[in-house]
């Protein structure tokens, strides 16, 4: 069973949006990190950057609550989750 996790993806660039897109496409909840605030806004208004991200998957995101652009770095320790062993 695959249970959905909290991740942080450090840069919203090619790499960092499409890895963002797949995660929370899969049930996750995603805070995209980011530096540039012109892109934070752009992102958290539904749109896209890149070719082959439809805006509307980001839309889709943040009105799921699945995706937060963000410059805030302690979103990360949010993400933490503690193993439990049997």
């Amino acid at each position: 069973m695959l249970t959905s996790m909290r991740v942080a993806i450090i840069g919203q660039g090619y790499v960092g949006l499409t890895i963002s897109v797949g995660a929370f496409g899969s049930g996750h909840k995603v805070f995209g990190i980011e530096s540039n605030e012109k892109l934070i806004t752009k992102l958290n208004a539904g749109l896209s950057h890149i070719e082959g991200i439809s805006a509307e998957k980001i839309k889709a995101g943040i009105a799921s609550g699945s995706y937060l652009a963000t410059s805030d770095f302690s979103k990360i320790s949010q993400c933490y989750r503690r193993s439990h062993s049997s």
